[in-house]
C-alpha cells in the first residue's frame, strides 16, 4: 500500500561511512607525473606525493565524452570510482557520495554528492537530521519541494541547468524529474561524513507508514489513508512513476503555480552556470566575477553577518582586512543561503585553455571542487610542511584543498577548459596571493627577499606581465601561439 507519511527513523548511515583506513593506506604513494599530471612513462616534471584522502573519483559516471549538459549525454548508476560510494539505487535513479574527513577542519567533515534522477523518477520524501543538502543542476531539469523544520508554507520550485538549490537541515523534502532527459546534480551534504536519511512515506515498506500498518485507526488519524494502489515501481528512496501517472504529473506541472522567488533556489541573476555553457562545453570567462587572462571564478554566497566566527574586527578596523558584512557583492548574493550549514559558499571555477590558478591561500576556509569539464593538475603545500601534494583530476573527480594551504591549478589542455563546481567552508572566503606578497615585500625590503629567494629576485608579475602574472588567473608562458589561451584555443600548452 502507498501511503503519505510524516516521519521515519530509517537511516542510511551504515551505508555511507567511508573507510578512512582504506583511504589512508594509499597515502605516501609517489608517482612520476607527465606534463598533464598523469601517471606515465613519458616526460617527467617531478615526483609528487598523492594525498588520496584529499581526492575521490567518479562522483558521477558519464558514458560519453560529450559536454555534461548536452541533451543526448547519458549517465549511469552502479559505477562509483575510488573513494566514492552508492548508498541508494532504485528504478528512479541513484545517489553517489564521497565522504571527506581529513582535509577539512576538525569536526567539519563534508560529503560531496551527486543525484541522478531518471525521467519520471522520484526522490522520495525524507529529511536529513544531521546535514543540509546543497545541489547544482548540471544536466536536465526537475521539481523540488521542502517545508521548513519549524513548519510553514511548502516551497515548490522548478530547477534547470545552472540552478543551485538547498534543503535545510531537518526539512522535509522531495524531488521529481518530469522532464524527458536525465536530471544530474552535483553538490554536498554539509558538516557530516555520514548523512542520515529518514523516509517520510511507505517507501517499499521502509518508511514510517509501514511501522504503523498494524494500527490502521492510528495511521489514519496521524497520517491519512489511500486506496493502496501502486502507481510506481517501488523503492525506498528512488521510486519510478508509471508512465500514465507521469504523463498526468507533467500536465499538472504545465499549469502549476510554483513558489515565486523561493529562498531555496539561488536568484536567477546569480546562477553559477548558463544552460548553453553546460550544453556546449564552452564557458565564458569574462562573465565570471573574478577573472584574468587564464580563467575566472564565480562565488555564490549568503549574507555575511556581524558575529559570524569568520568576521573579525569592526568597521573601525576595516574588519582586520578580512571578510565583512559588506560582502558578498549583490551580483553573487543568495540571501536564502545565509548561514546554511553554519555558513558556506559555492563556487564555479573556469580555468581556460593553457590557464593557471595562481598560488594562494584561504586562511578562513577549506575548499572542495568537483570537475564537470576537462582535466588538469591541482596541487597544495601542507600547512605543516612536508611533501607537495599533487593530484591529476578529470570529469567526475572531487578534490579538496585543506584550510590555509597554499594551492594552485594548471590546465595543460590547449583545447578543453577545466571547469568545476564546488564550495568553501566559510560564508565568503578570504584570498591571499603569494606572488603579490613577495612582490610587495621585494618593493619594501629587496635585501630580505633576495636573502630567502636568491639575489636578484624579480616577481613573476614583472617577468610575465603579458601572461597575466599578478592576477589570480595567469596563462602558461609556454603556450603556442602567444595570443591564445583563456577563451581562445591554443596549438599546445608546453
Amino acid at each position: 500500500m502507498l501511503w503519505t507519511a510524516i516521519v521515519s527513523l530509517v537511516s542510511l548511515a551504515h551505508l555511507v561511512i567511508c573507510s578512512n583506513t582504506e583511504r589512508r593506506s594509499l597515502r605516501g604513494a609517489e608517482v612520476p607525473l607527465n606534463e598533464d599530471g598523469d601517471k606515465s612513462s613519458g616526460t617527467n616534471v617531478g615526483t609528487a606525493h598523492v594525498e588520496t584522502t584529499s581526492m575521490a573519483q567518479n562522483l558521477f559516471y558519464e558514458d560519453s565524452s560529450q559536454p555534461i549538459g548536452e541533451t543526448s549525454t547519458k549517465f549511469e548508476c552502479g559505477k562509483p570510482g575510488t573513494g566514492t560510494m552508492e548508498p541508494a539505487h532504485g528504478p528512479g535513479g541513484c545517489l553517489n557520495i564521497q565522504p571527506f574527513t581529513d582535509p577539512f577542519p576538525s569536526g567539519m567533515p563534508q560529503t560531496a554528492a551527486s543525484f541522478l534522477v531518471y525521467p519520471c523518477g522520484i526522490v522520495a520524501p525524507h529529511l536529513h537530521a544531521n546535514a543540509a543538502e546543497v545541489m547544482t543542476v548540471v544536466h536536465g531539469e526537475g521539481i523540488i519541494a521542502q517545508m521548513p523544520a519549524n513548519g510553514g508554507d511548502i516551497q515548490v520550485s522548478h530547477v534547470q541547468e545552472g540552478d543551485s538549490f538547498f534543503f535545510g537541515q531537518g526539512n522535509y523534502h522531495w524531488w521529481m524529474n518530469l522532464g524527458t532527459t536525465e536530471l544530474l546534480t552535483v553538490g554536498v551534504f554539509t558538516n557530516t561524513a555520514s548523512p542520515d536519511t529518514a523516509l517520510m512515506a511507505y517507501d517499499d515498506g521502509a518508511g514510517i507508514a509501514k511501522a504503523l500498518m498494524n494500527n490502521m485507526p492510528l495511521l489514519k488519524e496521524l497520517i491519512g489513508q489511500s486506496t493502496g494502489q501502486k502507481i510506481v515501481q517501488d523503492n525506498p528512496v528512488f521510486p519510478l512513476l508509471d508512465e500514465s501517472y507521469c504523463s498526468e504529473a507533467r500536465q499538472t506541472m504545465a499549469n502549476y503555480a510554483f513558489t515565486e522567488n523561493s529562498w531555496q533556489v539561488a536568484p536567477k541573476g546569480a546562477s553559477l552556470f548558463k544552460g548553453n555553457e553546460l550544453a556546449t562545453g564552452q564557458y565564458n570567462i569574462k562573465e565570471t566575477a573574478v577573472n584574468g587572462p587564464g580563467g575566472g571564478l564565480l562565488p555564490l554566497a549568503g549574507k555575511v553577518l556581524e558575529g559570524m566566527p569568520f568576521v573579525t574586527g569592526t568597521a573601525d578596523t576595516n574588519y582586520n582586512g578580512g571578510i565583512s558584512p559588506m560582502m558578498p557583492p549583490s551580483a553573487v548574493l543568495w540571501p536564502g543561503f545565509t548561514n546554511v550549514g553554519g555558513g558556506k559558499s559555492l563556487v564555479k571555477f573556469v580555468v581556460g585553455y593553457c590557464g593557471l590558478v595562481a598560488i594562494h591561500t584561504h586562511v578562513n576556509a577549506a575548499e572542495w571542487n568537483t570537475v564537470i569539464n576537462g582535466k588538469g593538475t591541482v596541487s597544495y603545500f601542507p600547512v605543516g610542511g612536508g611533501d607537495l601534494v599533487r593530484m591529476s583530476v578529470q570529469k567526475g573527480d572531487t578534490f579538496v584543498f585543506p584550510q590555509g594551504t597554499a594551492h594552485w591549478w594548471v590546465n595543460y589542455s590547449p583545447n578543453e577548459q577545466l571547469v568545476t563546481v564546488g564550495g568553501f567552508t566559510a560564508p565568503f572566503p578570504d584570498t591571499a596571493m603569494l606572488e603579490d606578497f613577495l612582490q610587495q615585500s621585494d618593493m619594501a625590503y629587496p635585501e630580505l627577499v633576495d636573502g630567502v629567494l636568491g639575489k636578484g629576485f624579480t616577481a613573476a608579475a614583472e617577468l610575465e606581465q603579458m601572461n597575466g602574472a599578478g592576477t589570480l588567473f595567469p596563462l602558461l608562458s609556454t603556450r603556442d601561439s602567444s595570443n591564445c589561451g583563456g577563451d581562445t584555443m591554443c596549438n599546445s600548452c608546453m
